[in-house]
């Protein structure tokens, strides 16, 4: 059993760092708002791996012109919610999306792990919440009761397919 100072000892993944706004993923236009907000930070990811810059790394924020987010799908957005008092969306690019397009050579996809200890807390938090979300959307690309593709909907929370009696909805 751990000691009292081991089980005391503070999640730095875990606090108020981010505000999630849960009640924005019903909006239908909540994607129009991101892309028309000049101050929403999006954060690339591919796969699990997330958008990182310099030394010590630090969370890659860019802003709607960066051609990642320009080329990428409405269903690749997630809204994660406001950090920092800035609307946050993840962008979760296709594994095999070219980077040269992006004309920003200082982005680069590294795994949160080996980070996690070098980054800000606030931003380690907040790329663990995302890449939480990014492997969840990961595994539930289809249904599971008839194998069918499901639709991320709530802004990227919640996946669904409508072929199977009932419609399946996964949380």
């Amino acid at each position: 059993m751990p000691s009292s100072s081991e089980r005391s000892a503070k999640n730095f993944l875990a606090g108020a760092y981010l505000d999630r706004r849960s009640e924005l993923r019903e909006d239908p236009r909540w994607l129009e708002s991101a892309r028309s907000d000049a101050e929403t930070l999006f954060l690339p990811a591919r796969g699990t791996a997330l958008g990182v810059t310099g030394e010590p790394p630090t969370a890659a924020f860019v802003d709607r012109s960066h051609a990642l987010v320009r080329s990428s799908s409405d269903d690749a957005w997630v809204l994660l919610g406001w950090f920092r008092e800035r609307r946050c969306v993840l962008v979760q690019l296709d594994d095999q999306a070219p980077l040269a397009d992006s004309h920003d050579e200082t982005l680069r996809f590294e795994e949160l792990r080996p980070l996690a200890g070098t980054l800000d807390a606030e931003e380690a938090g907040l790329l663990a919440y995302a890449r939480a979300l990014a492997f969840w959307q990961k595994r539930h690309q289809h249904c599971g009761v008839c194998g069918s593709p499901t639709q991320p909907t709530r802004a990227g929370h919640r996946s669904e397919e409508h072929t199977s009696e009932p419609p399946v909805t996964v949380r």
